[in-house]
């Protein structure tokens, strides 16, 4: 877990958020993809840096079949990463990025207003994905795709 006084407890506090964000700290994994499918919105924090430039968390694959809007945050010298690239391209949330965090946080700002009025007026959130590039992604169509290789 995040653990009392770190920054992203700071964070928290001071945007008012406590509301809104728990830290349940370890889970086992059945019940971490459950508690994604009872979220409003799904938090992924990432890194982008040119030792690991090209890697994509597992977490995003799983987020992608949950069918929830992502908040992406990725950390490190790089902008424009892979997870960063995919949550835009197939537009699953909004991504932001340490390297040109001036630009995205008024992005994010204005999507979470969005998605927070919509939640108070007891409408759907926002989420239009497109689903034709988020379906190539399913663990069965991977599976598939590989067994066509394989055999």
């Amino acid at each position: 877990g995040c653990g009392k006084g770190t920054q992203s407890e700071k964070i928290v506090a001071k945007y008012g958020f406590e509301e809104m964000i728990s830290d349940r700290g370890r889970v086992p994994h059945k019940e971490a993809i459950k508690m994604l499918q009872e979220a409003d919105i799904l938090l992924l924090l990432t890194w982008n840096t040119y030792m690991d430039r090209g890697i994509l968390p597992g977490k995003l694959y799983e987020y992608m079949m949950v069918k929830k809007p992502i908040i992406c945050i990725t950390a490190g010298e790089i902008p424009n990463g892979e997870a960063e690239g995919m949550i835009k391209d197939m537009n699953l949330g909004v991504a932001v990025n340490y390297c040109d965090y001036s630009e995205g946080v008024n992005e994010l700002a204005e999507f979470l207003s969005k998605q927070i009025e919509r939640k108070k007026n007891g409408e759907p959130l926002i989420f239009d994905p497109v689903t034709e590039e988020v379906e190539k992604f399913d663990y069965d169509n991977l599976v598939n795709k590989l067994s066509k290789i394989m055999f």
